[in-house]
């Protein structure tokens, strides 16, 4: 009898004890995180768009078999405002894409969702290079938080890609974390709560992609690497200045 007494003891200690740590870890996940950059929306989302320098003709390019179809991709994405500019100078094309959720508006995991991965894979793209930690060079003073690097194959040529997926002003690792068990539940469910109404910190999200048919190297060195970094700043890519 005492030796039954105590293995209901020792259950409910156990129990216990999981709950206990199921709940410190909610309330780690959700504390309040200061000096995160967010984008102010007292500003039209579209003075993120880079304007094009001497030698480059830029455009408005519809969202299309990357992204869905502009109409579909407004359904499905559910964004407040986003903006597509397509950069060429000769044979080279440079792509800036950046959309914008408010506090609430959608699940992050649905945005996550439409990254290149999916996207331009569904599109008919190859991966064949992948790097989730790729630092750019340093714009100025600036340090660019890790973006998801990709090198594309399309039947039409080859694709670099870097982008990222922010909120709250700074990039997040969702679908692409590789975590297993309680803890990967817990991180999904604290980044939902933290991103929606529902959350104890509401929080926007920011997607910006950037793609290139050359290679960033050679992007760098052209002069509209300035001008995307430039006008860029705001979006959450970059580690607060000091």
């Amino acid at each position: 009898m005492f030796r039954v007494k105590g293995n209901m003891l020792t259950r409910r200690i156990a129990l216990w004890t999981a709950f206990l740590a199921l709940a410190a870890g909610i309330a780690i996940a959700l504390r309040p995180r200061d000096g995160f950059a967010t984008f102010s929306r007292s500003h039209p989302f579209s003075m993120l768009a880079p304007l094009a320098p001497p030698g480059w003709e830029v455009r408005d390019t519809p969202l299309g078999a990357t992204e869905l179809s502009s109409g579909e991709a407004a359904r499905t994405l559910y964004f407040n405002d986003y903006f597509y500019k397509t950069y060429r100078r000769g044979e080279v094309a440079v792509g800036v894409y950046a959309a914008y959720w408010a506090p609430g508006r959608l699940d992050p995991v649905r945005v996550d969702g439409h990254t290149p991965d999916a996207c331009w894979v569904a599109a008919g793209g190859t991966v064949t290079e992948r790097d989730d930690s790729w630092v750019l060079p340093k714009f100025g003073d600036r340090t660019f938080w890790p973006g998801r690097f990709r090198v594309f194959e399309f039947p039409f040529g080859r694709e670099e890609v870097v982008f990222w997926h922010c909120f709250g002003g700074k990039p997040q690792r969702i679908a692409d974390e590789k975590i297993s068990g309680l803890f990967y539940w817990l991180r999904h469910f604290s980044q939902n709560l933290r991103a929606t109404a529902f959350g104890l910190e509401p929080r926007e999200q920011i997607f910006v992609r950037i793609s290139t048919n050359r290679t960033f190297d050679e992007l760098a060195r052209s002069n509209l690497w300035p001008a995307i970094t430039s006008s860029l700043l705001p979006s959450g890519i970059f580690e607060p200045a000091d």
